[in-house]
Formats: C-alpha cells, sequence, structure tokens
C-alpha cells in the first residue's frame, strides 16, 4: 500500500487550474489602483494656471470667485473655499435650473 489505501489504482492527481482566476482580483492581494489620484482635478489645473498664489488668498481672486459660482455644482472646489465665498453646493436630488 503505497498511499492509495488499498485501492489498485493510485489517486489521480488534480490540477489546480483555476479558469476564472483574474490577476487583479480580490485573490490576488494586489490593491485597487483609484484612476482620479493619476490626474490633477480641473480645479488643481485653474488654479496652476493662474499661477502661484497662497491658498489663503484665493478667495479674494476675482477669478477664482467666477470660476466657483460657475463650476460649484458640477466639478469639485475644496470645502473651505467655499465656505470663505458663502457659496453653498446643491444636492444630488435638486435642480439646477
Amino acid at each position: 500500500m503505497r498511499g492509495n489505501r488499498g485501492n489498485s489504482r493510485p489517486v489521480a492527481r488534480r490540477k489546480y487550474k483555476h479558469r476564472n482566476y483574474s490577476p487583479h482580483g480580490w485573490s490576488s492581494g494586489k490593491p485597487w489602483l483609484l484612476a482620479s489620484t493619476a490626474e490633477p482635478t480641473q480645479f488643481e489645473q485653474f488654479i496652476a494656471e493662474l499661477g502661484d498664489s497662497p491658498p489663503e488668498m484665493w478667495h479674494q481672486d476675482v477669478r477664482v470667485q467666477r470660476w466657483v459660482r460657475e463650476h460649484k455644482n458640477r466639478r469639485y472646489v475644496p470645502e473651505f473655499l467655499l465656505k470663505q465665498l458663502g457659496e453653498t453646493v446643491l444636492s444630488d436630488g435638486e435642480v439646477l435650473w
């Protein structure tokens, strides 16, 4: 008896091939990469175009005020800037017009 527990034929070995295995699935242990971390937001791009100005001065710039009013319900705007400008953002259920 060589490991086959009395059977005349040896035990067939299973081949562990995972047909639905994905190298990026939950079982791989690799973390998911967030797509939003790769590119700057449109607000960050706008501020970069304006030049070097400290965030404490953004609320005084007329161009920033205009951009925030136009894009506050559609684009990311930092919360501290919204508070400084006294702007409110519509929730998901509210209508823009």
